[in-house]
């Protein structure tokens, strides 16, 4: 199994990479994933894929994505914050 670290996950090219992941959920698993301010559409591919990494470059959106977050049970992944976390 391949692990992805997906910049971008809720632009097109992210949001099409989803899509052949689930077509092949045997093969890749979301190890992380990156996202500038759409913070609902991150936290759907949270709730789906539960990736161990989530990179949130707007750290003005972290208090309402943590409180988003809150809502999946057992979930709680590594939250990165700012431009320099891409980095990482």
């Amino acid at each position: 199994m391949r692990k992805i670290a997906l910049l971008g996950g809720t632009g097109s090219i992210g949001l099409s990479t989803l899509k052949v992941m689930r077509l092949h959920p045997d093969k890749y698993r979301l190890f992380g994933v990156s996202a500038h301010q759409q913070i609902a559409p991150l936290f759907e591919i949270c709730k789906e894929f539960r990736p161990s990494i989530v990179v949130l470059s707007d750290p003005s959106r972290c208090a309402d994505f943590q409180k988003m977050l809150g809502g999946i049970g057992g979930y709680e992944p590594e939250l990165l914050l700012g431009q320099s976390a891409l980095n990482e």
